[in-house]
C-alpha cells in the first residue's frame, strides 16, 4: 500500500502535501496561516540540517499535544 504524502516543513516553510511545486500551498512558519494550519491538521514531517522527524498531534487526557517521532537504525 503506498504511503500518503505528508506535508513537509523545510527552510521555515510548510510545503503542503509534500510538493514543492505547489507554490500556492507554501506557508511561512511565522505567519498566522501557520497557526491556523496547525489547528486543523494532525501531522507533518520536519526536515532540517541535523535530520528529520515526524510531528503528530495527539490527545492526552483531553488535551492536544504535539510529539516528534524519529527512527534510528531502521
Amino acid at each position: 500500500m503506498p504511503k500518503s504524502k505528508k506535508p513537509i516543513v523545510q527552510n521555515g516553510q510548510l510545503l503542503a502535501a509534500g510538493s514543492p511545486s505547489s507554490a500556492a500551498k507554501v506557508i511561512q512558519l511565522d505567519s498566522p496561516r501557520w497557526q491556523a494550519w496547525l489547528s486543523t491538521n494532525t501531522r507533518f514531517i520536519f526536515e532540517g540540517g541535523a535530520g528529520h522527524f515526524s510531528a503528530q498531534r495527539e490527545m492526552r487526557r483531553g488535551v492536544a499535544y504535539w510529539y516528534g517521532y524519529r527512527r534510528r537504525g531502521g
